[in-house]
């Protein structure tokens, strides 16, 4: 296996994992001292704040990483959305739930967390669906007992521990580590073929076949043809495709925020708090279902391809 060249989304996307690597590591250090000198803390939000962020700024995405406030999570439906793709070839559309990996006892100590007394992983999976996107977790790591040929694969890019500091996981992976005992792990859920460093959403050539092949069968689709086959690619499902973004319109000087009209006062709200809006009009019954919630942020990464 030999590492192929990168492209700039690629090699944003592996220095934030090594990144959250190397942040995690250093806090698992911290942690290690006496009191009170290791209060150090660093949470699923502030992760992806930060990668988002950092995303933004580098010209790689089409939005402003926006989040809603704590105030209004009932409107929430999942930690973030990610449409990624480009004008040219369409765009899948990601529902995406963050976790950390807990340190100290290497697990996923939040993964069969019930909010409302509903498995999470069971509400990502209804949004997914009522939305029209693929399902995926997030998880942001720091191991010490990383292992090659058990936890890379990447058809693409040699080894390196570091870059598994983001990597990206099917619920249904995650539904098999709730049910059984002592398989919450960071082992348990890379040694799945499926579970990638998430560098390969921008590298793997799967993924470039994966619009040729959905733009295909989604006009089969839209033809009427209810049996449009698989996209060969783990991380991604057919019925995620957009040949089109919603409509939407730059409202910041600073970039263009993707967020829709939600009206009943809830636009209030959000401008109380320094949230800028943009209206879908009547398109907003089209892409988001409101009975499901609606993500607590939405990036557009454009792949240049």
């Amino acid at each position: 296996m030999v590492s192929s060249p990168a492209n700039p989304l690629e090699s944003a996307l592996e220095r934030l994992a090594v990144a959250t690597w190397d942040r995690l590591r250093d806090i698992k250090a911290f942690s290690q001292r006496p009191e009170p000198f290791n209060s150090v803390r660093l949470g699923e939000t502030t992760i992806t704040d930060l990668a988002m962020l950092d995303l933004c700024r580098q010209g790689l995405t089409r939005s402003i990483f926006l989040q809603t406030p704590q105030h209004v999570e009932r409107f929430r439906g999942t930690d973030f959305e990610w449409w990624l793709g480009s004008r040219r070839t369409g765009w899948f559309r990601l529902a995406v739930q963050a976790k950390k990996l807990d340190m100290k006892q290497d697990r996923y100590v939040s993964l069969a967390y019930k909010p409302k007394g509903v498995l999470q992983v069971k509400t990502l999976e209804n949004y997914a669906s009522r939305n029209r996107a693929t399902a995926l977790y997030c998880l942001y790591n720091y191991s010490g007992g990383v292992d090659g040929p058990r936890h890379w694969h990447c058809c693409q890019r040699s080894f390196r521990a570091e870059e598994l500091g983001c990597s990206l996981a099917r619920p249904s992976r995650v539904r098999q580590a709730i049910r059984r005992v002592g398989k919450r792990t960071f082992d348990f859920l890379h040694q799945c073929s499926s579970t990638l460093p998430w560098q390969c959403m921008a590298s793997c050539p799967k993924v470039r076949g994966a619009f040729s092949d959905a733009r295909r069968l989604y006009g089969l689709q839209q033809a009427g043809h209810a049996d449009v086959g698989d996209i060969p690619f783990p991380l991604i499902d057919l019925w995620s495709y957009y040949p089109e973004l919603p409509p939407y319109r730059p409202r910041s000087r600073f970039g263009r925020v993707f967020l829709p009209h939600f009206g009943d006062g809830l636009d209030d709200e959000m401008a109380r708090y320094n949230i800028e809006v943009v209206d879908f009009d009547d398109s907003l019954a089209e892409f988001y279902n409101l009975e499901v919630g609606v993500p607590r942020a939405i990036n557009v990464t454009d792949l240049g391809i």
